[in-house]
């Protein structure tokens, strides 16, 4: 009997999203000759069949949601100053403060705290109005631990041709963590992204890496953390497929794909489809505590070039995700669970 529920909390989310669409600005907004304000977010609903997962059980959440605004100011012909403040159901937290620096037609540097460049999303993981579904895939995840997402630091970014090879060194910033971090400290993070727009029409590929050390301040030892991802992206006439493949070393070895393909229906409708899987501990996987697989489906329904709504369904195998998330202990949850999120999208 609980199916029906299910649905109709669903069905109700998606229409209560839309009631807020007329208040959604869509465009940037100038202050004087040298400073923009930009910005995106999105208002998400989650409800889970069982386990629980990004703070929602079979009652459903309205806890999943962002908004971030970005302040570019320009400091002379070649310097901007960048900065952005993100707001969430954690809190309000600074996630850009950096200067660029163009040095040449092919080189910019860079100085200050950043998203840390890593596969298709990394540097863009809260702005839902530039990817394709509600929900991102597992290796993105925080459950899954497999990326980090800011870092202190300089950076370097060169594009010759058809490449955009782009290099990073400092200190891994945790956002989401507590000022007390206990005996753990990050240090040294090193890493680089390099992309390239292949010959074929829409089709990109790209290698991420990273190295930081994990320091516990009692014993003095450090740890490497160590991630690495390959990823494809083919957008071309209505079509928009995705592909990444991730492996982090640290505490356990953790491993995920996806494979997702969405194709334009006229001008506004876009019908998608993933396969997603991780394993958390590749020593346990064949656990389900330890692994996940997804069938998602989904639809985009774009209201303008800038706001849009989404609705997807996840059928999942294993609970790896709830398990890192600490919502659910280890051989306490359900093997075959549902998930569906309703999500409205903006950028302006």
């Amino acid at each position: 009997m609980r199916f029906p529920s299910y649905r109709l909390k669903g069905a109700l989310a998606a229409a209560a999203i839309g009631v807020g669409l007329h208040a959604v600005p869509a465009s940037a907004v100038d202050i004087g000759d040298r400073t923009e304000i930009h910005g995106f977010g999105f208002q998400g609903y989650v409800q889970t069949s069982g386990n629980e997962y990004l703070g929602a059980n079979h009652r459903g959440t309205w806890d999943y949601n962002t908004l971030s605004l970005i302040i570019a100011t320009k400091l002379d012909d070649k310097t901007k100053l960048w900065s952005m403040l993100d707001n969430n159901p954690d809190g309000t937290r600074l996630g850009w403060m950096f200067v660029d620096r163009q040095l040449g037609e092919n080189i910019t540097v860079k100085a200050g705290q950043s998203k840390l460049p890593w596969g298709l999303y990394g540097d863009i993981l809260d702005a839902r109005a530039l990817q394709q579904s509600a929900v991102l895939p597992a290796i993105y995840s925080d459950a899954a631990d497999m990326r980090d997402e800011a870092y202190r630091g300089g950076g370097i970014t060169y594009t010759p041709g058809n490449f955009i090879l782009e290099g990073f060194l400092g200190q891994v910033v945790n956002l989401g963590q507590a000022v007390d971090a206990g005996s753990v400290k990050d240090r040294r993070l090193i890493g680089g992204r390099a992309t390239y727009k292949t010959p074929v029409e829409g089709l990109r590929l790209m290698a991420s890496a990273f190295s930081s050390g994990v320091e516990d301040t009692i014993t003095g030892k450090t740890k490497n953390f160590r991630s690495a991802a390959l990823s494809a992206d083919f957008v071309r006439d209505n079509w928009d497929v995705k592909a990444e493949y991730a492996k982090k070393t640290f505490e356990a070895d953790t491993q995920g794909y996806y494979v997702q393909v969405g194709y334009m229906v006229g001008e506004k409708w876009t019908p998608y489809a993933r396969y997603d899987y991780i394993v958390m501990d590749k020593a346990k996987k064949s656990d389900p505590s330890y692994y996940q697989k997804s069938a998602v489906v989904g639809i985009d329904y774009k209201i303008t070039g800038s706001v849009s709504v989404r609705l997807e369904e996840h059928l999942n195998h294993g609970y790896g995700l709830p398990v890192g998330s600490a919502e659910v202990l280890p051989g306490a949850g359900k093997t075959n669970w549902r998930m569906f999120a309703a999500s409205l999208n903006f950028l302006f």
